[in-house]
């Protein structure tokens, strides 16, 4: 028979306390009243519950609207990643030189030559993309939204950016892949998958691990 625990507190919540109509289910140990399926299943969340009777990961961020009745928490990550130090002189000298050779001296002497032009393309693309590299490392506001049987992320740079939504049901199955192969010696990137039967909606990637098992861990009670 499956027994349960207070998602607050973790002492067992016997089928006595448990209101079914009123979907109530009373803590006597603490003194919390949650919803039955807020419960957690004894023995199957014990990581779970570490993760989260411990501190906040560091680089993240959990903001709550303590007046909001529906229980919705915000999760925000950003971590300094030194990696920029070096992309930016890299950007200006790499990029100054060749575009600069390539359509400075065009504009200079006021003449234009497409072949020239051309051979130019692949240089300004690739600027466009460090650029771009550099101001999700520095400005990107990576957001976790989680509510009663919902979620949504978003990696947003100045406003611009995708937003994924998701479930959260009772079916819905987490797991923290690595994001991409990465090659020897280099330090893999993960990610949560958030599953809902055939649909895989991926958040969080470049986490912490820490902070992913954290945010796993914080999914599965919102769960319906």
């Amino acid at each position: 028979m499956k027994t349960y625990n207070c998602p607050e507190c973790g002492a067992n919540v016997p089928l006595a306390d448990m209101n079914v109509a009123a979907d109530v289910a009373l803590c006597r140990a603490c003194g919390t009243r949650s919803r039955i399926a807020e419960l957690r299943e004894s023995g199957d969340d014990a990581a779970d519950y570490k993760a989260l009777s411990g501190p906040t990961p560091k680089h993240v961020k959990v903001v709550r609207d303590l007046n909001d009745p529906s229980g919705k928490v915000e999760l925000r990550y950003w971590k300094f990643s030194p990696v920029v130090l070096f992309l930016i002189p890299f950007t200006c000298v790499w990029s100054g030189m060749s575009l600069g050779g390539i359509y400075g001296t065009q504009i200079a002497k006021q003449a234009f030559d497409w072949k020239i032009s051309l051979f130019g393309i692949p240089f300004l693309i690739g600027t466009v993309v460090l650029v771009c590299v550099i101001l999700d490392m520095l400005f990107a506001r990576r957001r976790l939204v989680l509510e009663y049987r919902h979620g949504s992320y978003s990696s947003k740079v100045f406003g611009i950016g995708r937003t994924r939504r998701f479930d959260l049901t009772r079916e819905t199955r987490f797991s923290v892949d690595q994001a991409a192969m990465q090659p020897k010696g280099q330090v893999a990137n993960f990610m949560i998958r958030v599953k809902n039967g055939n649909i895989s909606t991926k958040v969080c990637s470049g986490w912490d691990e820490d902070a992913l098992d954290y945010v796993v861990a914080m999914m599965k009670r919102y769960r319906a």
